[in-house]
């Protein structure tokens, strides 16, 4: 035989041996599939079309927005207009389908009972299943009455079909030393919260004395039932606002800033579960500083998960908390960029998230807008986009659109 001749030899193989193969090739597919989802699922993220962002200016003058969505699509929007220590109150929405908002009409029944400085003393609103709109602000110096000499939380609202809102009306009570910004939110049932901070009457002065205060109203805001404390363990900051949620089961939530020992301004979620007096406390934004930041919160419920968004060390930083006794889900992420304040965040129809904050903005001073699409899962998607000459003493809101787009207000 030639010695580089090449010899053939014939394989065969059993059956059972090609059978053992082919199971384990099986296997190891099921294996990999969930991976090869995953990778999927990241890359559609990555390199889907990015959702639209529409701006929209308010008028000159304005401040403060702030929006709520109807359960019809509607978007309603308030904010600040006049001198910034004696502000109008001004609402105008956005009907289902229209791409216009409709021409504003004065809320306060007394001119110049709102307040713009400080940027966190503003209007807030929620809107009913039934299309009802509530909203509540701070009083100014020239809003009355001063119970305790402390200026009032005002309420009122516009029942659906409704052109005028009803008449103002102080809900401080037992409290007094108002500061910081108010919240209000409706509960699926109907029932209307309104919560604010002040000092506990008859306390020594100081923000340790300071506690969160809220009524209830279960007939869509004719009456409200008395005033009562939520009991934080280590204060309220003085000048930081709150923000309040009623999730779908009917619980309700606040996002507070601690003063603690003077050195501590932690963020915090104090949440009340359905069918319970007490509150469960978890601290979601640890932040050591001396001074109060005057700086905003949101929040946002969507089944059974709590969306919070918040200012530590100048960052805005966004979390995911799972509402439920039996499970526990935390996820926070951070904006990228320094000096950011006044965050603003919403979920469109499927799910993914436009946050919106300001920065650069000091006292007396404007800044510009900032915004950040993201996935459901709280992963930012793109990078951030900017929007110039934010004015003094305002903030951004954001509203979802019908076609799951998104718009900036500001």
């Amino acid at each position: 035989m030639n010695e580089n001749a090449t010899l053939s030899v014939p394989v065969r193989h059993s059956r059972r041996g090609l059978d053992l193969r082919a199971g384990l090739s099986f296997l190891l597919a099921l294996y990999a599939l969930p991976h090869w989802l995953l990778l999927a699922t990241i890359l559609a993220e990555t390199t889907e079309a990015p959702i639209p962002v529409h701006v929209h200016r308010l008028p000159e003058g304005a401040m403060q927005p702030q929006t709520a969505q109807g359960a019809d699509g509607s978007v309603h929007l308030v904010y600040l207009s006049g001198a910034p220590e004696a502000s109008d109150v001004q609402y105008v929405v956005r009907p289902p389908g229209s791409a216009l908002f409709e021409p504003a009409r004065t809320v306060n029944h007394q001119p110049g009972s709102a307040i713009a400085i400080g940027t966190i003393r503003g209007p807030r609103i929620a809107v009913s299943h039934d299309g009802s709109v509530h909203v509540l602000w701070n009083g100014s110096s020239k809003a009355v009455p001063q119970l305790n000499h402390s200026a009032p939380v005002l309420y009122c609202s516009l029942k659906r079909g409704d052109q005028k809102f009803t008449a103002e009306r102080n809900l401080l009570v037992g409290g007094d030393s108002l500061d910081g910004g108010s919240g209000v939110t409706v509960g699926p049932e109907g029932t209307v919260y309104a919560a604010w901070h002040g000092r506990v009457a008859g306390m020594p002065e100081g923000e340790l004395n300071r506690d969160i205060f809220w009524r209830e109203s279960r007939d869509g805001g004719e009456t409200f039932g008395a005033e009562r404390r939520a009991g934080v363990p280590e204060g309220v900051c003085g000048c930081c606002s709150l923000t309040t949620a009623a999730t779908a089961n009917g619980g309700l939530v606040f996002l507070y800033r601690s003063v603690g020992s003077g050195s501590n301004r932690d963020a915090h979620l104090r949440f009340r579960p359905t069918g319970e007096d007490s509150f469960r406390e978890t601290v979601i934004g640890p932040w050591k500083t001396g001074t109060c930041p005057m700086s905003n919160a949101a929040l946002l419920t969507a089944g059974d998960r709590l969306f919070a968004a918040w200012e530590r060390n100048g960052r805005i930083e966004l979390g995911r908390f799972l509402i439920s006794s039996s499970q526990s889900e935390t996820r926070i992420v951070s904006m990228t960029g320094s000096r950011q304040r006044h965050p603003a965040f919403i979920r469109n129809r499927s799910g993914k998230i436009l946050a919106a904050w300001a920065e650069e903005t000091g006292w007396k001073r404007g800044g510009r807008v900032a915004w950040q699409r993201m996935s459901a899962n709280l992963k930012p998607v793109g990078e951030p986009e900017y929007g110039e000459n934010l004015p003094v003493w305002s903030s951004p809101a954001v509203a979802a659109n019908p076609d799951n787009s998104f718009t900036v207000i500001y």
